[in-house]
């Protein structure tokens, strides 16, 4: 009986879901700049099941109809040296490649499987009264072959799917440590993308060069809980919770909240927004000299700040400090990403090397500077 083709083994709309939410996914996340929980199956299934899809095309089909050619081979050769009639078997085998032709396997496979299972026992039969001096290389009948071949059917393509994700996701994540990119959410999800593409074309490919009938089906089995042991019921329990604990663990840490990094910028720039360059900074006696500083606030909060302007007047080795006085003092409030610039002219009346100081203090804590930038200044004599 001929079994008419589904949707799914027409056209493969698992894959082209799979590559799909995979490229929609990616756009989004990368626009965003997070994860969330709907792009969890681009960490936790897709990937895992494109591997399965590009491994185990199909059904199975067309690798058991070859078994059961080879069986039927190897019976027939032994019906020949018993001498036994072949006519029945080779028309058989005659229907079978003319249905197999027409993309029938289901139906070529049913009468090989028949045919074969006929001369199997007419085989057993009739060995039976072959002395045992002539059974010599007649006994090694050849095994039947399974019937699902070697296709996989949709319990464990959808469980592969989950384990091989984890297990992908983890070994890629891995390597990408030892890239230069290192291990970020633009990382992760390019290199997931790019590898679930690449395997998806290539199991997209796979699956269409399959006669249809031999594609992948829709209907899902019966899961025959019954007819499993109490020791396999439990490995499979057991299992099962160990693909969603690991499952679990992969999606908090692709879309849950990340720790926010905190801090405070500090900037003096040149009179023209730049930073300074060369250093140390030459200036005639009081010449003016303009400076812009800047503070940005990624605190995550409002805070508090006070900008101390100090100058420190060295020794000719540049590093001994032979005096300070504080020049200037700003204080201010800013918002979470809030920016406050301030220009600033300073001018210093004495020759020799000095070191000009922005202090900046966080909320009143003033035992310490929280960011701090140094200027290099060379005061010239006028000449």
């Amino acid at each position: 009986m001929t079994t008419m083709a589904g949707p799914l083994q027409k056209t493969p709309w698992d894959l082209i879901l799979a590559l799909a939410y995979t490229a929609a996914v990616t756009a989004a996340i990368l626009a965003a700049g997070r994860g969330d929980l709907w792009a969890v199956l681009l960490v936790s299934f897709f990937p895992g099941y494109v591997l399965v899809a590009a491994l185990f095309p199909g059904r199975g089909l067309t690798a058991y109809l070859k078994d059961l050619i080879d069986e039927g081979e190897q019976l027939a050769a032994v019906a020949r040296k018993l001498g036994m009639n072949l006519d029945a078997h080779e028309a058989a085998v005659a229907r079978t490649k003319a249905e197999a032709n027409l993309g029938r396997l289901t139906d070529a496979a049913a009468i090989l499987r028949d045919a074969n299972g006929r001369l199997r026992a007419s085989l057993e039969a009739r060995m039976r009264k072959v002395p045992k001096e002539r059974r010599q290389g007649l006994e090694l009948l050849p095994k039947i072959p399974h019937a699902r071949g070697r296709g996989i059917g949709w319990v464990e393509r959808l469980t592969l799917s989950f384990a091989l994700s984890i297990a992908l996701t983890s070994l890629l994540v891995l390597l990408l440590n030892l890239t230069p990119w290192g291990i970020g959410l633009q990382s992760i999800v390019l290199i997931l993308f790019l590898f679930t593409m690449a395997v998806g074309l290539v199991a997209l490919a796979r699956r269409l060069t399959l006669a249809v009938e031999d594609r992948l089906t829709a209907r899902l089995p019966g899961l025959g809980w019954g007819a499993y042991t109490g020791t396999e019921k439990a490995l499979a329990v057991v299992l099962g919770i160990s693909i969603a604990f690991a499952g679990g663990a992969a999606v908090y840490l692709f879309v849950g909240p990340r720790p926010v990094e905190q801090f405070t910028e500090l900037y003096v720039l040149n009179a023209n927004g730049t930073a300074y360059f060369p250093v140390p900074i030459r200036l005639n006696v009081s010449e003016p000299q303009g400076t812009i500083v800047v503070v940005i606030n990624n605190e995550s909060a409002t805070v508090a700040y006070d900008v101390r302007v100090v100058l420190f007047r060295l020794a000719s080795d540049g590093t001994t400090v032979l005096g300070e006085s504080q020049l200037s003092s700003f204080t201010f409030v800013l918002d979470d990403g809030d920016v406050w610039r301030q220009n600033y002219t300073f001018q210093i009346g004495t020759p020799g090397l000095w070191k000009l100081a922005f202090l900046l203090y966080r909320d009143g804590a003033y035992a310490e500077p929280y960011r701090r930038v140094h200027l290099s200044v060379e005061v010239r004599p006028t000449t």
